[in-house]
């Protein structure tokens, strides 16, 4: 059995597990960042790149660090954020940062078999996929309305840590979307903040929509931002119509603007 059909038959696919220790000697110490104990490398390569008998057209597997952490934030749940994602494998709670990634020979995966102990949900592989292509294609707005935002950042973060679980996704309309304001002009903001909805566990609609006045208020708080609109729905109700208007909102540049200052 040639490499590429081991692979397939030891049943490597997207959003397989690679334990460390499973690597050869010295291919950890060749990656850039550090392995931890209990660190696990997941597999982002698609299944039919993963498998492809050409090793020349797909030398490579494309592998994430993921770090175990003691419980989610809800700051970086459902991929609200663009550079770290916290997620779970069964009864276990990941981090992942987009920057620790690496590609290894893929070869390599031939001998080997993913773990049996650490199998993700589907919707877990689908939601690091989408969070790795946001990265890419996420909406940029414009410094004046994201320095507006920055008056009440600790407030929006501490609501998000707390709250966001709820939340599978925040969408915004901003107008204008790409205009530097004066000081003495108002962005005006339409926010929907969808509920994420579980097969096992029903939405509290009233207690989210509590949580949107809270959020709401919070807004209200940034000068030069009119709040026109703030509303929690469901995720059958956001139609491609909406998509083309709104956009999603990760508040990643935040944090982010202020290190690089």
């Amino acid at each position: 059995m040639d490499d590429a059909a081991q692979i397939r038959a030891n049943g490597w696919k997207q959003g397989s597990v690679l334990l460390p220790e499973q690597l050869p000697s010295g291919v950890a110490d060749s990656l850039a960042f550090t392995i931890e104990t209990d660190d696990l490398l997941y597999v982002l390569t698609q299944d039919c790149d993963l498998v492809q008998k050409d090793f020349d057209r797909e030398p490579y597997v494309e592998l994430l660090l993921i770090r175990p952490i003691l419980s989610i934030d809800g700051n970086y749940a459902y991929g609200k954020n663009s550079r770290l994602l916290d997620f779970s494998i069964g009864e276990s709670s990941y981090r992942a940062s987009c920057h620790d990634r690496c590609r290894i020979d893929r070869r390599l995966l031939a001998p080997l078999s993913p773990s049996e102990v650490h199998q993700g949900d589907p919707q877990v592989c689908d939601l690091i996929a989408d969070w790795m292509a946001k990265r890419y294609i996420r909406p940029a707005f414009p410094d004046q309305f994201n320095n507006r935002l920055k008056r009440e950042e600790q407030f929006i973060r501490k609501f998000l840590k707390k709250h966001g679980h709820a939340y599978s996704r925040i969408y915004m309309h901003c107008a204008p979307r790409n205009a530097e304001l004066d000081e003495d002009e108002d962005y005006k903001l339409t926010v929907w903040l969808v509920l994420h909805e579980s097969n096992s566990e029903p939405v509290d609609v009233l207690m989210a929509q509590k949580l949107v006045v809270e959020f709401e208020q919070i807004l209200d708080g940034c000068r030069g931002i009119n709040v026109l609109e703030c509303m929690a729905v469901r995720e059958d109700e956001v139609t491609l119509a909406h998509l083309r208007v709104l956009s999603l909102w990760d508040f990643d540049s935040l944090t982010y603007r202020e290190l690089d200052n």
